[in-house]
C-alpha cells in the first residue's frame, strides 16, 4: 500500500506546470554537460600535474648527479656500476641517495644504455644517464662536467589510455646539469 503512495504516473507528471518540467529538464541537461566538460578538464589537470612532477624530479636527479660529479668525477671508481659503494660511483649515489629516497621515478626507467642514433637499437625505450666528458682522462679540475638524464615520459601518461589520440606523449624528457670540476 505504501509503494502505490510513492509511485508517480505519467498523468501526474503532465499535470505539473510547464515551469516545473522545464526546471527538471534543465537540471538533467546541466548534469550531462558538466560531466562532459568537467571530467576531461579534471583529467587534464591531473595529467599536467603528473608530468610536471616527473619533469621536476628528472631535473633534480640531473642536478644531484652533476653536483656529485663535480666533486668525485676524478676518482677511479666514479664510472662504476650501481653496486660500487665505497667510494661510491655516480650510479650508486643516484640510485641509493636520490632516486630511492626523493623521487617517484623508478631506477630501472633511467638506468638504460645511452642511446645511439639507431632507433632500432636495444634499449631504445629506456631512459639513461650520460656524463660528459665520458672518460676520466678527459676530465680535469676547473673544466665543466655535465650529467644528462633522459626519462621516457610515456611511462607517466595515463590520459592516452582513456582517450585515444589525446595525451600522446611519446617524447622523452631530458635534463642536463653542468658544474665545474673541483
Amino acid at each position: 500500500m505504501t509503494a502505490a503512495r510513492f509511485s508517480v504516473s505519467r498523468s501526474r507528471i503532465l499535470a505539473l506546470p510547464r515551469r516545473s518540467r522545464r526546471r527538471a529538464s534543465v537540471i538533467v541537461e546541466t548534469a550531462l554537460c558538466m560531466t562532459l566538460i568537467l571530467l576531461p578538464t579534471t583529467l587534464g589537470i591531473l595529467q599536467y600535474g603528473v608530468v610536471m612532477s616527473s619533469s621536476n624530479q628528472v631535473e633534480q636527479i640531473a642536478r644531484e648527479g652533476a653536483r656529485f660529479a663535480a666533486v668525485h668525477c676524478l676518482e677511479p671508481t666514479f664510472d662504476g656500476d650501481e653496486n660500487q659503494a665505497n667510494p661510491p660511483s655516480l650510479r650508486y649515489y643516484l640510485k641509493n641517495n636520490v632516486v630511492k629516497n626523493k623521487t617517484t621515478i623508478a631506477w630501472s626507467d633511467i638506468d638504460g644504455p645511452v642511446r645511439t642514433s639507431d632507433p632500432n637499437a636495444i634499449g631504445v625505450q629506456d631512459g639513461f644517464i650520460q656524463v660528459t666528458p665520458g672518460s676520466v682522462g678527459a676530465r680535469t679540475a676547473g673544466t665543466a662536467v655535465s650529467v644528462k638524464v633522459c626519462y621516457p615520459m610515456k611511462r607517466k601518461i595515463f590520459t592516452g589510455k582513456i582517450t585515444p589520440n589525446i595525451g600522446n606523449l611519446d617524447n622523452d624528457y631530458n635534463a642536463v646539469s653542468t658544474f665545474n670540476i673541483e
